[in-house]
């Protein structure tokens, strides 16, 4: 996965915008179009944060909070 934020002089033509509060996504068009959904994970150690993103796939379920089972 590829993070860059700075993106003065980029193109930015190939990728979908997700935003999700004040998070702003851009994500391949591919990826967005065989996601399901996109799962946000923040964590943090010190003065270092770490994003990780997961692309949950097209027809597989995942546990979410609306998950009763």
């Amino acid at each position: 996965m590829s993070v860059d934020t700075y993106l003065r002089g980029k193109k930015t033509s190939g990728y979908v915008t997700v935003n999700e509060g004040d998070l702003r996504l851009l994500v391949s068009q591919t990826l967005y179009r065989e996601a399901e959904a996109l799962r946000l994970d923040v964590s943090y150690f010190l003065f270092w944060r770490k994003l990780n993103v997961e692309a949950i796939p097209r027809g597989e379920h995942f546990h979410s909070p609306a998950c009763r089972h």
